[in-house]
């Protein structure tokens, strides 16, 4: 384990080289959040005037949104993750690292913990904007960094299911396609739009098995109504669980992609062929 972590690390710097080469990605997926967070906040600004809306103890849609907003850019930066992993395994960087003396789940784990980076970086910069827009924290930086500390854990928890994906299609597409198509849902399945108490019935249920839901919800807490250790201890066992679940999931597929027709030790080499030895030389004789 102790080895393990220098290699996690180098790995982690080596991602991290690769997407800073690439920075207008990183600049094209905040562009949605950011705009969303533009719209939203200004067309649902006035929701703060009906009473089932403001008896929740909400003040500010603004604060009231960007949780959501934070738990999109997440969702939309997870993507990626795997779509670099299916890139490695297509371009033979994978082969090159199974060759190298590192264990095999410290390359899963650089890959999973360098977007993590990635997305802290995208996740201040939303919040930041937001406080330029006029977003105000009644339980003020504290209640910022745990809506910062919710988002990168559901981002690892998204990180880790986009592997898995990639790492059992092996197709970018396919893994792109998974990513963006469950992204709205989870987001229109949780409160981030809207209340869950002034949700449908089966809304209300959907959100209770919905990872996104427990994160977005202790983070409004946070902003509007004061930390809620229920939601909080809720939404922490939730995402643990979720987290353990696409690791191990993600951590088994890559066990399968890595043990090839070289075995279980990608760095031994096979048994040359019978036909392909030197044929000994006969014996000498007095």
């Amino acid at each position: 384990m102790t080895r393990a972590v220098p290699a996690v690390v180098h790995l982690v710097a080596r991602n991290l080289r690769s997407t800073s080469r690439t920075p207008l990605v990183i600049a094209v997926s905040l562009f949605q959040p950011l705009v969303w967070l533009a719209l939203f906040s200004q067309s649902l600004r006035r929701m703060v005037d009906y009473p089932d809306f403001a008896r929740l103890g909400y003040e500010s849609y603004m604060a009231y949104f960007v949780p959501g907003i934070v738990a999109l850019t997440v969702l939309s930066t997870s993507v990626r993750s795997g779509v670099a992993m299916v890139t490695d395994i297509n371009t033979g960087m994978l082969d090159k690292f199974l060759i190298s003396p590192i264990n095999r789940s410290s390359i899963l784990l650089g890959r999973v913990f360098a977007d993590a980076i990635t997305m802290a970086v995208q996740c201040v910069t939303v919040l930041l904007i937001a406080v330029a827009f006029g977003l105000r924290s009644r339980t003020g930086l504290g209640g910022l960094l745990l809506v910062l500390a919710l988002g990168l854990w559901l981002g690892l928890c998204a990180a880790a299911f986009s592997n898995f994906v990639a790492l059992r299609t092996r197709n970018p597409q396919l893994t792109m396609m998974v990513g963006v198509n469950s992204t709205l849902p989870l987001m229109f399945l949780s409160p981030a739009f809207f209340p869950t108490a002034l949700q449908p019935g089966w809304l209300q249920a959907a959100a209770k098995v919905n990872p996104v839901a427990y994160a977005v919800t202790a983070g409004q807490d946070a902003l509007n109504t004061g930390i809620d250790g229920g939601h909080l201890l809720a939404a922490a066992g939730v995402l643990a669980l979720t987290l353990a679940l696409c690791l191990t999931g993600a951590t088994r597929a890559f066990q399968r992609v890595t043990s090839g027709a070289l075995g279980r030790d990608p760095r031994r080499r096979p048994a040359a062929p019978e036909s392909s030895k030197a044929p000994k030389p006969p014996a000498m004789t007095r």
